[in-house]
C-alpha cells in the first residue's frame, strides 16, 4: 500500500483524489494539496474516507520540497497548471519521490495546442527532449533525444521513438543503443483491451548480429480466474512461462532447461513449492 500526494485541486485533481479514494487497498493515505485549501477541503468532504488537506504554492520548489517531507508520500500525481510541471518535479527529484505527471510542460505565457510539442529537462550533464507530433486523430509519434555536456559529450541522441493511440489501446517503440553504437537494438509492442481490462507487452531483442537476437519478454494481465498475469521469456535456446495471480500470489512456472521436464512448477501463498492442481 502507498501513500499519494495529490498536487492541484481542479476537476482533474478532484477526479484523481475519487478514484485513488475507491482503492484503499492501492493507496493507504490521500493527501490533497493546492494553493487554496479550501479547495481541497470541499473536495475531501465529498468522500467517506478521511483525506488529509495541505496548501502548497507549486511554483515554488523549496516549498513543494517542505510539503512532500512532511507528508512522506511513495508518490506524487501532478494535475496542477502545466507550467507547474518542472518544480514539482524538481522537488520529487530532491527528495526521491516517484512522480506521476498527466500534461505536458507549457511556459505560462506561451500555452497552446499545436500538432506538434516539446518537452525538455536538464539534471547535471544531461538534456532530456520529447518530441510529439499528432499525424491523425488516432495516433501521434513521439522521439527522446538525449544530450551531454562535458566528457563524452553528444548531442541529440535519440534514445527511442514510438507511435501510440490516442484511445490508448496500442502503441509501439523503437529503442536505440547508444551515442557511439546508434543502431535500434529493442522492439516494444503494447497493447490493450480496455473493455476486457486486459493488456500485453513485449520487448523483443531485434539488435542485427547480437547473441540474443530474436529473444524477447512478454507480461500481460489477462481475464483468466486461476492465474490473471503471466511472463514468457524466450530465447534460441530455452523458453520459460510464469503464471500467478495478482491477488493471491499463487503460481506456476514452466521452464524445460531448469527442470530438465516439461511440467508446471507450482507455488502457494506464501511462495512455498506446492503441488499442482490440474
Amino acid at each position: 500500500m502507498a501513500r499519494v500526494l495529490i498536487v492541484g485541486a481542479g476537476g482533474v485533481g478532484q477526479v484523481v483524489t475519487h478514484k485513488c479514494a475507491q482503492v484503499p487497498d492501492v493507496f493507504s493515505g490521500i493527501v490533497l494539496a493546492s494553493r487554496t485549501e479550501e479547495k481541497c477541503r470541499r473536495i475531501a468532504a465529498q468522500i467517506e474516507r478521511p483525506i488529509e488537506t495541505a496548501q502548497v504554492d507549486a511554483n515554488d520548489v523549496s516549498r513543494m520540497s517542505a510539503l512532500i517531507r512532511r507528508v512522506k508520500p511513495d508518490i506524487v500525481i501532478n494535475v496542477a497548471l502545466p507550467y507547474q510541471d518542472l518544480p514539482i518535479m524538481d522537488a520529487c527529484l530532491e527528495t526521491g519521490v516517484d512522480y506521476v505527471d498527466t500534461a505536458n510542460y507549457e511556459p505560462p505565457d506561451e500555452a497552446h495546442f499545436e500538432d506538434s510539442w516539446q518537452w525538455a529537462y536538464s539534471v547535471d550533464t544531461y538534456t532530456a527532449r520529447l518530441v510529439a507530433t499528432r499525424i491523425s486523430n488516432e495516433k501521434f509519434t513521439a522521439e527522446m533525444f538525449i544530450s551531454k555536456t562535458g566528457a563524452g559529450a553528444y548531442e541529440d541522441f535519440k534514445w527511442f521513438e514510438g507511435t501510440v493511440r490516442y484511445d490508448h489501446t496500442h502503441a509501439n517503440w523503437k529503442m536505440y543503443e547508444s551515442p557511439v553504437n546508434n543502431v535500434q537494438w529493442l522492439d516494444i509492442e503494447w497493447t490493450k483491451d480496455w473493455e476486457a481490462d486486459t493488456s500485453q507487452i513485449t520487448y523483443t531483442n531485434v539488435k542485427a548480429g547480437a547473441k540474443e537476437f530474436g529473444s524477447y519478454i512478454t507480461y500481460g494481465i489477462t481475464d483468466d480466474a486461476d492465474y490473471n498475469a503471466f511472463y514468457t521469456l524466450s530465447s534460441l535456446a530455452s523458453e520459460v512461462n510464469i503464471k500467478y495471480n495478482t491477488l493471491t500470489k499463487e503460481g506456476r512456472v514452466k521452464a524445460p532447461v531448469y527442470f530438465e521436464d516439461s511440467e508446471w512448477h507450482c507455488w502457494n501463498e506464501q511462495f512455498q513449492d506446492t503441488e499442482c492442481s490440474q
